[in-house]
């Protein structure tokens, strides 16, 4: 079952580190520059039609890639940008896993993090290396992203240095690491009942740009 199963028994049904739906879709869009540098690439949806015409024919291929798939895949970067987002969304256990939300948010909250680093100043090795809050940061981040599962962990790396990449055209499609931290953080962290959506948000966004953004240093 590819959606409604966890990503640890996915992993191990595919024998892949990372899902087959990620991994196509990710490497689709870093193929071409042209996807790339499309202005607003995940923050604009594709058709609904044509998304859910690719969910269900990765359904259907399960663990291999047909004609049929490459050729919906190339019709609309956008569609294959929503795909991606939709299955992260659709995990049972997010990528960063309900067992580390609290000490993530804490860790932002308790050092100020929003304010002593901003994320204007992340992956700006000029701005950080100077910060003293910088290294503390990054080893309670780190130490705390070490408690994931570690089909988690490898997937969390592939998207962190995914997303990293989408920034680099962020002059032609607009999406800095402030707007795709915007964009990924409902599908990638979330607590179990959905009740701090709104009170935990700035902060759940600030972790995913920060790991993003450092995921240099992280990794």
């Amino acid at each position: 079952i590819l959606y409604g199963s966890t990503l640890i028994a996915r992993c191990s049904y595919e024998q892949s580190p990372v899902p087959k739906i990620i991994l196509e879709c990710a490497n689709h869009i870093e193929k071409n520059e042209d996807y790339m540098r499309a202005e607003g690439i995940y923050r604009k949806s594709g058709s609904q039609l044509l998304i859910e015409e690719i969910e269900r024919e990765f359904i259907t291929c399960d663990t291999t890639i047909s004609i049929e798939l490459e050729n919906l895949l190339n019709e609309d970067v956008h569609a294959v940008a929503s795909v991606l987002k939709r299955y992260l969304r659709r995990l049972p256990n997010p990528v960063l896993s309900f067992q580390i939300y609290e000490p993530l948010i804490n860790t932002v909250r308790e050092n100020r993090l929003m304010n002593n680093l901003p994320l204007k100043s992340v992956g700006n090795r000029s701005l950080t290396s100077d910060n003293a809050c910088y290294k503390p940061a990054l080893e309670s981040i780190c130490k705390i992203l070490s408690y994931l599962p570690v089909e988690h962990y490898e997937l969390l790396k592939f998207l962190a240095e995914h997303i990293n990449k989408i920034t680099a055209y962020s002059d032609s499609n607009l999406m800095n690491l402030y707007n795709l931290s915007l964009v990924f953080a409902p599908g990638l962290i979330r607590d179990y009942s959905g009740d701090k959506d709104i009170s935990d948000m700035k902060e759940r966004n600030y972790i995913i740009g920060f790991i993003v953004g450092n995921y240099r240093d992280i990794f």
